[in-house]
Order: C-alpha cells, then sequence, then structure tokens
C-alpha cells in the first residue's frame, strides 16, 4: 500500500514486525529477488512507480478478501502509531495509509458593503510535506519510548497484556483524534484515548463519576507538585466537561485552545503510562489502578 506524509531513504527497506517500508525506486530490484516467484514482471509494476515509498504487511488468511480486511486493519493500527509519534511536529504535516489528511489551497472572497469592494485570499498549500522514517523512529529527539516495539505490537495483538492492549487502543484513538484534528469528533478520540488508560474502576456499584476519576488520576500520574495537581485536575474537569456537552449534543464547538490541551494532555499521558508500566512492570489493570492509589501518598 502506498504510505503518505513518510519518506524511506535508507539503502535497504526497513523492517518492523511483520511491516516493510520501500523507496520504490531504491528497492526495486529488493522487489524483485524478495516476489520473482510470485510476480508477472509484464503488468507487477503497473502504477506503482506513479507513487515513491509504499508498505508492506505480511497476514495470513484463507482468502484474498479476508487478507485485505486483516491487512487494512493492521495499516490503519499502524498510521496512527506513526501519527501518534508525529507529536510536536506542525499541522502540515500527516502520515497516512488507509486516509490521509491533505494539504489544500482555499480561496475565499469577501463582500464588503463598508469598503464598496472584496478581498480574495488563499490559505493553505498543496505542498506535502513528508518527515524521514529513520529521523521519526530512530533520531527524534522528543521520542522517549521505543515506537519499533509499538509497531510489532500491532502484530502481535493477541499477545499483549491488559495494559498493553490499552496502550495500543488509547495510541489508536489518538492517532484518529489527529486526522480529525480541530473537529469535535477528534476532541472526542482524544477524550476517548485518556479514557482507555485511565477507567479503571468498571463494574463497581459505588465509584466516582469517570470525570473525577480520569482527572484526578491525571494529576496524579503528571504533575510533580500538589500545586500542579491542582491546576491539571481542574483543567482535565473542564475538558471532561466539553466532552459530556458534545456527547449529549449541547454543543459542537471546540476553541482551538481546548483541542490542543485536550491533544497536549493525551499524549502525555500515553507516553506516562508506557514508561510508569515498563520502569515498574505493570501489566494489570488492578495493578495500574494500585500504582495510581499510591501516588496519592507520594
Amino acid at each position: 500500500h502506498e504510505i503518505e506524509g513518510l519518506k524511506i531513504m535508507e539503502e535497504n527497506p526497513r523492517r518492523i514486525g511483520n511491516f516493510t517500508f520501500y523507496n520504490f525506486k531504491k528497492h526495486k530490484e529488493h522487489l524483485e529477488k524478495e516476489h520473482s516467484s510470485q510476480i508477472n514482471k509484464e503488468n507487477y509494476y503497473y502504477g506503482l512507480d506513479e507513487k515513491a515509498f509504499w508498505v508492506s504487511v505480511q497476514v495470513e488468511s484463507r482468502d484474498y478478501k479476508k487478507s485485505r480486511e486483516i491487512a487494512n486493519e493492521q495499516f490503519g493500527r499502524l498510521q496512527n502509531v506513526l501519527r501518534f509519534m508525529l507529536y510536536g511536529f506542525s499541522s502540515e504535516y500527516d502520515i497516512g495509509i488507509t486516509n490521509f489528511r491533505k494539504n489544500q489551497t482555499d480561496k475565499w472572497i469577501i463582500f464588503s458593503k463598508e469598503t464598496s469592494g472584496l478581498s480574495v485570499r488563499y490559505e493553505g498549500s498543496k505542498e506535502q510535506k513528508r518527515v524521514d522514517i529513520s529521523f521519526l523512529l530512530d533520531e527524534n529527539p522528543a521520542k522517549m519510548i521505543d515506537v519499533n516495539r509499538l509497531i510489532e505490537n500491532i502484530n502481535r495483538a493477541d499477545e499483549l497484556s491488559a495494559i498493553e492492549k490499552r496502550i495500543m487502543n488509547a495510541i489508536d484513538l489518538y492517532g484518529r483524534a489527529m486526522y480529525d484534528y480541530g473537529t469535535a469528533i477528534g476532541f472526542q478520540e482524544a477524550m476517548l484515548s485518556v479514557e482507555a488508560l485511565l477507567q479503571i474502576n468498571l463494574g463497581e456499584l459505588i465509584s466516582k463519576s469517570i470525570g473525577a476519576e480520569i482527572s484526578e488520576a491525571c494529576a496524579l500520574l503528571l504533575a510533580n507538585t500538589y500545586k500542579e495537581r491542582v491546576e491539571i485536575e481542574k483543567k482535565m474537569k473542564s475538558l471532561y466537561g466539553v466532552r459530556s456537552k458534545i456527547a449529549h449534543g449541547a454543543s459542537m464547538n471546540i476553541e482551538a485552545d481546548e483541542y490542543h490541551e485536550m491533544a497536549r494532555y493525551a499524549y502525555r499521558l500515553i507516553v506516562n503510562i508506557i514508561l510508569r508500566t515498563e520502569k515498574f512492570k505493570i501489566s494489570k489493570v488492578e495493578d495500574l489502578q494500585k500504582h495510581i492509589q499510591m501516588l496519592r501518598y507520594v
């Protein structure tokens, strides 16, 4: 499948788990060698050379239709892991396989009675920016986690611990939020990525409200001082209030600063929990709950 927003300039294809990233022109001979027994060389490259960068995934299935469904599901998760790693890049960047947020030129005209004229403006650019895979995965100074392992986890979903599954689901939701950036649905997806990690007291007859539980947990995990905890808890309660208004149809309007804050907290929380689960060997939801409870007394 072609991949947008990413460039692969390495001498050899980049393999991670069951995924392989290709630069078609640089790796054409490798493709010929790898699939020599399966391809008809007369039409194998039909259309492939129109795009420079590709990604493949190896799946097991009994028929073509099912294999494509499995591949597209894994491609969707892969693009969202890569979008997660784009945190800190400008909005001009996106990485997409099954869907892609394109940069478009927006032309608009304003008619004004006061000036008896009109104004024609252009916004945006059709030039699509690409980030190098080596920088994104190996050299990115903002990278604190092993993204190669996150990508490998896509292929081994049945082997993941309960916490790893929640982390991967949170990353998938965060990636969707980045694709839908600035919209009400995108805000909901960012909040759901937080809920996927922190909504722990499922099934209890008596518990805090979901908003209060999530807000307190975020404050305990992300803050270093009492003052920071108070500020984060207050902000998260406010953001959860926005989420509730959207969910109940009271409002579909999202302020830019609200979306930015929601995305920032969601990203910080996912990274924080990845690092904590590795450091404290947390694999069960109950262990994460105990860990958060202990933070109240630190």
